[in-house]
């Protein structure tokens, strides 16, 4: 295999190892198993996520699992950036929700009261206020930041999933 096909090779393995990662810790044999290559390209493919400070050796290093290193964890966060602002260019329908509506939607369909769900988000509730009418932006690490806080996914939050919804308007 050589040239782009090679590449593309490559490039399609890693993005199913840094999911792997993002599941948990694994070990080279573990994680050549689950992607059917050999140990050889699983050692070469985490030593270069090692390297790349995407992926570290766990603590745990009796096992010689990896985890995600800060660089994997920042990577996540640049792509969740980068495709709230594709979901923002994105025709009508297939927009994000508007944070705020979002927000409100998910602290209804969950019977919170503007204050509690204030207080779990980390802002003041007048703040709070401000953002579900939509009176106040919201940039995109501060939604990260809100999903993480609710233990949701971030896309899963914002998505305006046609037809699906609590029902509830304001």
């Amino acid at each position: 295999m050589t040239g782009d096909g090679q590449w593309a090779y490559y490039s399609a393995r890693s993005i199913q190892a840094l999911r792997l990662f993002a599941e948990g810790a694994h070990s080279v044999p573990e994680l050549a198993e689950r992607l059917q290559i050999v140990p050889r390209t699983g050692r070469r493919l985490v030593g270069q996520l090692d390297r790349d400070g995407i992926v570290e050796l766990h603590p745990d290093s009796l096992r010689r699992r990896y985890r995600l290193a800060p660089g994997g964890y920042d990577l996540g966060r640049r792509l969740v950036v980068s495709a709230l602002r594709e979901l923002d260019s994105r025709e009508v329908e297939h927009r994000a929700l508007p944070a705020g509506l979002a927000l409100f939607r998910y602290r209804r369909a969950h019977g919170i009261s503007q204050e509690r769900f204030a207080r779990m988000l980390g802002v003041d509730s007048f703040d709070y206020g401000l953002i579900e009418r939509g009176q106040r932006e919201v940039a995109g690490e501060e939604v990260v930041a809100f999903a993480s806080r609710l233990g949701v996914d971030v896309l899963d939050l914002l998505t305006l999933h046609r037809g699906g919804g609590d029902g509830t308007e304001r």
